[in-house]
């Protein structure tokens, strides 16, 4: 998916289709041999337009699904890189394990959209008989269905993140399908995105530091406590989260500054880029919110630009370290 990993961008600008790099497998272990109990072995290959193919690499893996006690389950529609515009179904199924249910009316199903909590609510208890062969005698196979009506023109044309985060009647949580997809609504979309146009790294890091805290949240908790962003003596904010978080900062912490506008860039070699796929920003709260894919690691760093009350810009300079832990 173009643009998805821009860490690769980062390492391997150099080579050709470097924004190309990414790629992923979503599997459902549980459909592998024994329930996905026991111990596997993965091997990728990868094969070019002339036939040259090489293993990329093994992992072996040990799946307890026996054992499991979190809700599972997939998005199904858009599919992974799938253009689509105009209003669309967001279709998937979630299920959890005995004896735990997912309530009937969706109201533990909530879905992200650049790691922003879509406003709709979603329909569930659909059939699925292909799932519920699956997965029978679990307290939702009847109804694993569920869906959220999205209007596409809402967003920029361009790639976005989508995921779900279910919670089952136990209060467990966990996020559910993760993937990319492109809107392409041509003239009729809302394209705006405040904080895509590249500037000089060096412009941006020369502009004075701006004197304030910076408070981060990570997870699915739209309502839990934010934490104070580590700061050093030169003012640099350093976040550590774990691979596949979504995370939520907040620029002002008030979310009620009476004037003044933000814009976010991703630093890149000497070019403050545009902020990564499936990331967002709130230009007048300031409000970032990204939801990185499962497979990106590595510590990126930003700039946020104020132009404050007095028309002046300072920065807010922040690396977020992305680490592939629990």
């Amino acid at each position: 998916m173009f643009g998805a990993r821009p860490d690769l961008l980062w390492a391997y600008g150099a080579f050709a289709e470097s924004r190309l790099g990414g790629w992923g497998l979503m599997l459902l272990s549980n459909v592998l041999p024994g329930g996905g109990n026991g111990t596997f072995t993965f091997l990728a290959y990868a094969e070019d337009f002339e036939g040259n193919n090489t293993l990329l690499g093994t992992k072996t893996v040990t799946f307890d699904n026996a054992a499991a006690t979190k809700p599972f389950g997939t998005i199904d529609v858009p599919a992974q890189g799938q253009t689509v515009s105009g209003t669309i179904a967001n279709l998937g199924w979630v299920l959890t394990p005995q004896p735990k249910t997912i309530p009937i009316d969706g109201s533990t199903i909530r879905a992200y959209i650049d790691g922003e909590l879509l406003p709709a609510a979603s329909q569930y208890n659909y059939s699925r008989p292909d799932v519920k062969a699956y997965f029978p005698g679990l307290g939702n196979s009847d109804g694993p269905a569920a869906f959220f009506t999205i209007d596409t023109t809402t967003l920029a044309d361009g790639v976005h993140t989508i995921a779900w985060v279910v919670v089952d009647d136990a209060g467990v949580a966990e996020g559910i399908g993760s993937r990319y997809f492109t809107v392409q609504n041509g003239a009729s979309s809302l394209v705006w995105a405040p904080g895509d146009s590249s500037r000089s790294a060096g412009t941006l890091t020369q502009l004075p530091t701006l004197a304030t805290d910076v408070w981060w949240r990570a997870g699915s908790d739209d309502t839990g406590w934010a934490m104070r962003a580590e700061t050093d003596a030169k003012g640099n904010r350093t976040l550590r989260v774990t691979r596949g978080q979504r995370i939520e900062i907040f620029l002002d912490p008030t979310l009620a500054a009476a004037c003044g506008t933000y814009e976010g860039h991703l630093l890149t070699g000497e070019v403050g880029g545009p902020l990564p796929l499936g990331a967002s920003l709130d230009a007048r709260l300031g409000m970032f919110r990204w939801q990185p894919g499962p497979e990106v690691s590595g510590t990126f760093s930003f700039v946020f630009a104020q132009r404050g009350c007095d028309a002046v810009e300072r920065r807010i300079p922040l690396r977020i370290d992305i680490a592939n832990r629990k």
